[in-house]
């Protein structure tokens, strides 16, 4: 198993995660990420809050393997 830290970036704020979670591979973490990001948007679009950049940047002890990325650009078609 292999410690995953997960940063948290929102817009220019980034919270450095110093526990971490102990997973089997980058694909777990990555499927980890994915879901947590999924629930930080849905969060703030509840709450009309409008974010420019949100991301979770995946690392271990050696440096970052990963980035996972939420980009939304709603559109008024008339």
């Amino acid at each position: 198993m292999i410690r995953y830290y997960f940063d948290i970036v929102i817009d220019d704020d980034v919270t450095v995660d110093e526990e971490g979670e102990l997973l089997l591979n980058v694909g777990s973490a990555r499927q980890e990420a994915s879901r947590t990001l999924a629930e930080i948007a849905r969060d703030d679009l509840r709450l009309e809050r409008t974010i420019a950049h949100l991301s979770i940047i995946v690392r271990t002890a050696k440096g970052p393997v990963c980035e996972v990325i939420f980009q939304w650009n709603p559109k008024s078609l008339q």
